[in-house]
């Protein structure tokens, strides 16, 4: 069990040290009390540390990241205890790399198989794939 966070689309101050938090707060967790917010992560990020989470308690939030792949293969339930923007459980935004860069090709969430409470917001992501396979009805 290990603790989430609560700074929404606040940019870090320090890149580097915003990755080590994460890395930190993930590393070997299963259940994330809180919320799970992976932001501003650049280009070929190694975010191997989050393979291990199987809940998250609150919302997910995924932003205004330029890594290409997140490792979410074992996340099964979001439980939306806590909503970003009061309405979703899962927030895909934004993830588009600068011109050149490929930014959020997938999110790798396989094993997804519920959310509890809230919705599902998935939008400037102009080079993920496979979202429109997704059938959301088996989830919610």
């Amino acid at each position: 069990v290990c603790t989430g966070t609560d700074m929404k689309l606040l940019r870090p101050s320090s890149p580097e040290s915003h990755y080590e938090t994460l890395q930190h707060l993930y590393q070997g967790c299963q259940v994330v009390q809180g919320n799970l917010e992976l932001t501003y992560l650049p280009p070929n990020t190694d975010t191997s540390f989050l393979k291990d989470i199987k809940e998250v308690q609150g919302y997910v939030l995924i932003a205004e990241n330029q890594v290409s792949q997140l490792e979410l293969q074992n996340l099964r339930i979001i439980r939306g205890t806590q909503l970003f923007q009061e309405r979703y459980a899962l927030a895909v935004v934004g993830n588009a790399g600068p011109t050149g860069t490929p930014g959020l090709r997938q999110l790798g969430m396989r094993h997804l198989t519920e959310i509890l409470k809230g919705g599902v917001r998935i939008e400037k992501n102009p080079q993920l794939c496979f979202q429109e396979t997704i059938l959301w009805s088996d989830i919610f």
